[in-house]
């Protein structure tokens, strides 16, 4: 089965100069296509760290899209990093020589064209905020940094190459908000509904409020049994005298 990864690129991140909007935008995009991530990455702007992250991802089975460090100035270090963990040289690609060439100009040298010269085999991404493209090597996907531009462009991806992935169904989530229980009260319920329904995928989520504390329990699964999960769950409440309400 393959799983969607992302590597979030940027110094800035980590000490707390800019809030990262990537992973939120991304759980958007592949909600709306029935898909869920499998990891998140965030990393900063080490090159030794980049490579050793893509090498240890370079496997047929992920999908990965790695978000910042493929401009033209000398912070960013995505695209050298890509080579290396590749093991291919860099190479101006000739497609986006000429989209660089139509746009810039002369102005395209000697800079702007190191942002495709790019991983030898690479295919480019289209970029509609600015046309100047990003990248794939395989089931590796690079965008900018920049998350106006980086949300279409994943989108493109997506609806390109990994369309056959969406689920002809989408799986249906149901939650619960349970009262009065703690976690370890409702593990007997868990390990019950694991055993009736194994393809669904659960989640138990302890919240407190200002009022008074409650356990968010939710179950994932296929359309066709879905249904019956739920009301499972329910009477197995019901028959622990716990108070309970549908969430939101």
């Amino acid at each position: 089965m393959q799983k969607f990864n992302l590597i979030i690129i940027g110094d800035e991140l980590l000490n707390g100069r800019r809030s990262d909007c990537h992973l939120p935008n991304m759980i958007e995009l592949m909600a709306e296509r029935g898909l869920e991530l499998y990891r998140s990455l965030m990393i900063g702007d080490t090159p030794e760290l980049i490579i050793e992250t893509l090498r240890s991802l370079h496997e047929a089975n992920n999908i990965v899209f790695c978000f910042g460090g493929i401009g033209a100035t000398p912070d960013d270090y995505t695209r050298q990093c890509a080579a290396q963990a590749f093991s291919v040289p860099l190479l101006v690609h000739e497609q986006g020589k000429k989209i660089l060439e139509d746009k810039f100009g002369d102005q395209a040298y000697p800079h702007r064209i190191h942002m495709v010269t790019i991983p030898s085999g690479s295919r480019l991404i289209p970029n509609p905020y600015n046309n100047i493209p990003g990248f794939s090597y395989e089931h590796f996907h690079f965008v900018p940094g920049f998350p106006q531009m980086a949300k279409p462009m994943i989108a493109w991806v997506l609806d390109t190459y990994y369309q056959d992935l969406s689920p002809a169904m989408p799986l249906v989530r149901r939650s619960l908000l349970v009262y009065g229980k703690n976690e370890g009260e409702l593990v007997d319920l868990m390990n019950a509904l694991l055993t009736k329904y194994a393809d669904i995928k659960l989640s138990c989520l302890p919240r407190i409020d200002v009022q008074k504390t409650y356990v968010e329990l939710s179950v994932l699964g296929d359309p066709s049994q879905i249904d019956s999960v739920y009301q499972y769950m329910v009477a197995e409440l019901d028959a622990m005298s716990a108070e309970w309400q549908q969430a939101p």
